[in-house]
């Protein structure tokens, strides 16, 4: 990568930290050269509310993560690159898959993505671009324990095999169900 590109990706790193992100990486996918994966991590205090509102984080998600994507994209565009971002409340779809493939974590048996510091709690957004960065930043990654608590503490039975079942979990969702993402803290060390 030449100076000028490795600057940009270090400027778009930078951006994305100083606004909240923990996790940030790229892959390529189909039709667009980079896509740019952002992690924000869920509040800390979230496992701690008893009734636990999925639209209400899903707002305060959707609050930090779109100026923070919106600057990137200012950055990109800037250097004469196009930038589109996606926040989570977009209906790009899922951006689990392109979060494993940019290295920010591997999928638990919750179904979700697990990282070594954040377990589940990671909100992922992209920015879908034509520049060609490349955000070599590893983070610690782990696997799922495997251990089942999650499976297990499922009311809706939602969780089989590594797989969601959206439409059983959905009805238990809307009224605020996270035991999934309770659960999840017990992931191990890839090195391990």
């Amino acid at each position: 990568m030449d100076q000028t590109l490795s600057a940009l990706s270090e400027e778009i790193s930078s951006i994305a930290k100083k606004s909240g992100a923990v996790l940030i990486g790229t892959t390529q996918i189909y039709r667009v050269e980079k896509v740019i994966v952002i992690g924000t991590p869920l509040n800390e205090n979230w496992r701690l509310s008893f009734a636990f509102s999925e639209a209400k984080r899903v707002t305060e998600e959707y609050r930090i993560t779109r100026p923070l994507l919106n600057n990137i994209s200012k950055a990109l565009k800037r250097e004469g690159f196009k930038a589109e971002h996606k926040t989570p409340l977009s209906v790009y779809g899922d951006f689990r898959p392109l979060a494993v493939a940019a290295g920010l974590g591997y999928y638990g048996r919750n179904g979700l993505v697990i990282n070594k510091n954040y377990s589940s709690g990671v909100v992922f957004s992209a920015i879908f671009t034509n520049a060609p960065v490349e955000i070599v930043e590893k983070p610690n990654m782990l696997k799922c324990a495997d251990c089942g608590l999650c499976v297990r503490l499922c009311p809706a039975n939602a969780l089989s095999e590594g797989r969601l079942n959206f439409k059983k979990c959905l009805p238990y969702s809307l009224r605020g169900c996270s035991q999934c993402l309770k659960a999840c803290g017990y992931a191990i060390d890839e090195d391990v």
